[in-house]
């Protein structure tokens, strides 16, 4: 039996040249790799200032799931586009933060309004 199509289009709002991406709650490589790709088609194509990564419904995110994301960050800096990783759980704070990485250079925000402040900065 062929595997359902993996449709995330209704996650993602373009609102004043901001791209808000609210990631499912449940990860996959699949779900991931359609993520970047179309955030970067996104980014390229439209007019985007700026992307906002909710991972507000994220419950897990193991090492390999994050380097993703991080990659798309990095991806979308190098396009002049800032990237703001919003509304990470305290678990997954606390697990980033005893992992050997560095996370330094990725901006956080706690809800949706510092997101956007931080877009505008």
């Amino acid at each position: 039996m062929a595997s359902p199509a993996i449709d995330i289009r209704t996650s993602m709002a373009a609102v004043d040249g901001l791209l808000v991406v609210s990631l499912p709650g449940e990860l996959s490589d699949a779900v991931l790799n359609r993520i970047v790709a179309d955030v970067t088609q996104r980014v390229t194509e439209d007019s985007i200032r700026g992307v906002i990564l909710n991972l507000s419904t994220v419950t897990l995110l193991d090492l390999a799931e994050f380097q993703v994301l991080r990659h798309l960050v990095q991806t979308n800096e190098v396009l002049g586009v800032p990237t703001v990783l919003m509304g990470i759980r305290p678990g997954i704070a606390a697990y980033l933060c005893q992992m050997p990485i560095t996370i330094d250079d990725l901006i956080f925000r706690v809800d949706m309004a510092s997101a956007l402040e931080a877009c505008d900065g």
